[in-house]
């Protein structure tokens, strides 16, 4: 185990420390191919992911530890739950979000049983009432049976169950579809952050302001978001750790939810 993630998680740093430490922006193919650059030149940072062709729960509990010391949080995972994740979260933003909280909780000795219970607990609550306990490091945090909703859906799919219907992070389609066509955006990660982390209460009440005021105006989401309703196409600008995220009015209905 030691030398099957080792080797992946010293490549990921490895590439990690290139693009962030080296300003390196340019890759190939093949070992002394034809280099391209495929990133912009401002990168904010990295989210690192290892994906092994193993179905191993392990990975999911105790993740990049397994390996020793890893110099980045890191997400570990097999094949299978990487469909998985993607399959339920096919929304950037939110993919994006599930990635950097999965790295982060490898990072502070998280951990669950399977994959599919993390997952489960972040459509419910992103899982911040299990990481927002404090831990002196003897203390084991541990995400509790989390799988109904997921493994329900999978199997009323697998029967051809016409009421079978995936978990959604509540997030509104039209907010959804404008991170979406927003993913270039300088404060983009920052904006999805702020984002994936409402409580549903607030999206309530942005969708009594979108009836109220007929899809116009800007509806103050929290002290670090203001989503504003616009003709346009979205677009995302942010000054000083706040964002605003425009979305377009005339697009999908802010009462439905997308799985991202």
């Amino acid at each position: 185990m030691d030398d099957m993630l080792g080797k992946a998680l010293d490549q990921t740093d490895r590439a990690a420390t290139y693009i962030l430490d080296e300003d390196g922006r340019a890759f190939s193919l093949k070992q002394r191919g034809k280099m391209r650059e495929i990133l912009p030149a401002d990168v904010s940072g990295v989210t690192s992911i290892v994906v092994t062709f193993e179905r191993m729960d392990p990975i999911a509990t105790y993740g990049a530890a397994i390996a020793g010391s890893v110099k980045r949080p890191t997400w570990v995972l097999g094949i299978s739950d990487l469909l998985m994740v993607a399959d339920l979260l096919p929304n950037p933003a939110a993919f994006h979000h599930y990635a950097r909280l999965r790295a982060a909780m490898s990072d502070d000795g998280v951990i669950a049983a399977c994959e599919s219970d993390v997952l489960g607990s972040y459509f419910y609550d992103r899982v911040q009432p299990v990481l927002a306990q404090e831990s002196d490091g003897q203390v084991v945090r541990i995400v509790g049976y989390s799988s109904g909703r997921i493994n329900r859906y999978y199997s009323n799919r697998e029967m051809e169950i016409a009421a079978a219907e995936a978990p959604t992070t509540g997030v509104p389609s039209n907010v959804a579809v404008a991170l979406r066509a927003t993913s270039d955006s300088a404060g983009w990660a920052q904006c999805a952050e702020v984002v994936m982390l409402l409580e549903p209460a607030t999206w309530t009440k942005w969708k009594r302001f979108a009836r109220r005021h007929k899809g116009k105006g800007e509806f103050k989401a929290n002290e670090r978001l203001t989503i504003i309703a616009c003709d346009g196409q979205p677009f995302i600008e942010s000054v000083d750790g706040v964002s605003r995220l425009g979305v377009n009015r005339a697009g999908e209905s802010s009462v439905k939810a997308q799985h991202g």
